[in-house]
């Protein structure tokens, strides 16, 4: 997210990127992600398929961000 802000990334399409193989807890990746995003591009979208559990947790820590 860094890279994406100093080239001053107006929209970025991402996945949930360390929730799959690497096994990290969705919630806290999303949560970062969510936090990080406020900071930089103005538009924020996320690739997440073959996991409800990871688009669950994605909505919910997006939700109300326009």
């Amino acid at each position: 997210m860094n890279v994406l802000n100093e080239l001053n990334v107006e929209v970025s399409i991402l996945g949930a990127f360390g929730c799959g193989v690497f096994k990290n807890d969705v919630q806290f990746v999303a949560k970062c992600f969510a936090e990080e995003g406020r900071k930089g591009a103005k538009v924020n979208c996320f690739a997440i398929f073959k996991s409800e559990e990871n688009l669950n947790a994605f909505q919910k820590e997006f939700e109300g961000q326009e």
